[in-house]
């Protein structure tokens, strides 16, 4: 008996020790949960496979999905269907890969609350508002905290090798969402604030004049010497949460821009940045946007951001196309937004995450547009 015969007993058992350690991680109710989500996931594949090859196919996959560092989903499908018990097809490979994507996410989101709240205090439950009152008490501008999203989108990467965690999952995860939902709070009430701004002037045209030059000592001086109209300024501003949707669509547009049509001002520059990014003149395009999302009129709102991503894309600007391209799909109109235009925006925003080398996300928004586009040929059929 040599050396090395003596050693493969412990180390057999260490290797045991090891998977059950794994097993008791991934399955903590021991057998009983085995058993339930194997119910589960044979439901989701519609029962085309018996218990016991669903059973084996899942417990592999889990453990698989459990060690992987990156969690991609092309390789983990990989493995599920080269396993040697497997006998599902890549369609159903991916359907096991999103259920384990989404019982891991459970148990990863409550661990990445738990660590945001180490970090920035208070409990678990209430991290969410914890982190976005620290963003308001350092009264960051909507451009840091622009930047702000990149770092994290950067550093998220990073953040799922080291803690074993899908992407999506991570503490930067959840901080880039709840940064977005800051982000949106902030540019709504800029757009209130423009829409007061528009109000006041469209009811002091003399006012508004010298406004539109932007000479600042020219507007101090109407001031100086209209001291009524300053007081009727400031009590406005005071009373502005008594302004109404009616007295704002009331203002002169006619006063800021002549091309646009008084009717829907918002339509207009829809159209016309259309033609901008076909003649591939994405700043000016991206600036006529930029003044119809003022309107935040909701027939509009889904194009206009997607087509805002259009412009970000073409100008390299990756990360802030993305999350344009998040707001278009959030803005979707059941009136107006149909299948085409919603398989575009699912098909742009997997282009923007494949560039980004998100490949899992892009990946489901290839599938989402996949699906929509099978339910319209279904419709169209009928």
């Amino acid at each position: 008996m040599g050396l090395f015969d003596f050693l493969k007993p412990n180390q057999e058992l260490k290797k045991n020790d090891a998977l059950e350690n794994i097993r008791r991680h991934i399955f903590p109710k021991g057998q009983t949960q085995v058993e339930q989500e194997t119910r589960e996931l044979r439901g989701h594949l519609q029962y085309k496979y018996t218990k016991d090859e669903v059973f084996n196919t899942y417990v592999h996959a889990a453990g698989m999905y459990y060690v992987t560092v990156d969690k991609d989903q092309e390789k983990i499908v990989a493995t599920i269907l080269h396993h040697p018990k497997s006998v599902v097809n890549k369609d159903d490979a991916i359907k096991i890969y999103l259920f384990l994507k989404q019982k891991f996410s459970l148990f990863d989101r409550t661990r990445s609350e738990l660590l945001i709240s180490n970090k920035y205090g208070g409990l678990p439950a209430f991290v969410k508002d914890v982190y976005i009152n620290s963003l308001k008490e350092y009264g960051y501008s909507k451009t840091v905290i622009k930047q702000l999203i990149e770092g994290l989108h950067v550093r998220r990467k990073d953040e799922g090798i080291k803690l074993n965690m899908h992407i999506d999952d991570t503490p930067s995860s959840l901080m880039i969402t709840w940064t977005k939902e800051y982000l949106a709070e902030l540019e709504s009430i800029e757009i209130k604030d423009n829409n007061l701004l528009r109000t006041i002037l469209s009811r002091n045209p003399e006012l508004a004049i010298i406004v539109k030059n932007g000479n600042k000592s020219e507007i101090e001086k109407y001031l100086e010497l209209n001291p009524d109209k300053l007081d009727m300024l400031m009590t406005e501003i005071a009373n502005s949460s008594t302004f109404d949707d009616e007295m704002v669509n009331d203002t002169d547009e006619d006063e800021f821009d002549d091309d646009t049509n008084d009717d829907d001002p918002a339509g207009e520059y829809l159209n016309a940045s259309i033609d901008l990014i076909a003649k591939e003149d994405y700043i000016t395009a991206y600036d006529l946007i930029n003044k119809a999302l003022i309107y935040n009129e909701k027939y509009y709102n889904s194009q206009l951001y997607s087509l805002r991503a259009e412009c970000k894309m073409n100008l390299d600007q990756l990360l802030p196309a993305l999350y344009d391209m998040d707001k278009a799909i959030e803005a979707f109109n059941d009136e107006v937004d149909g299948y085409e235009h919603r398989i575009d925006c699912y098909l742009q925003r997997a282009e923007i995450n494949f560039k980004l080398q998100d490949y899992a996300e892009a990946a489901i928004d290839r599938m989402k547009a996949d699906e929509l586009e099978d339910r319209w040929k279904g419709r169209s059929n009928n």
